[in-house]
């Protein structure tokens, strides 16, 4: 599965991480820490009312273990997928 994203730049270290299919996520960077905000709905705004999930990193991990977190939860795999079973 290829994985398209691009990151937004904010200032001040903060950004947002786009995946193709709208998955968002924010990047806060304050009080030594990295604040990740993981939203459920697709192309999510700042002021977004949808279910949202925090992951917290001490501050100077390294941007790629940040991007590769967000990029795993967003972006569900087609092994994934094929493991995925309705109950009725």
């Amino acid at each position: 599965m290829r994985m398209v994203y691009t990151t937004k730049e904010h200032g001040d270290g903060d950004y947002t991480i786009l995946t193709q299919d709208g998955g968002t996520a924010f990047v806060h960077e304050s009080d030594n820490m990295i604040h990740l905000t993981l939203c459920q709905n697709r192309f999510a705004q700042d002021d977004d009312e949808g279910k949202q999930y925090y992951k917290d990193f001490p501050s100077g991990t390294e941007r790629k273990t940040v991007i590769n977190y967000a990029l795993d939860w967003l972006v569900v795999s087609s092994i994934e997928k094929t493991q995925f079973h309705y109950v009725k």
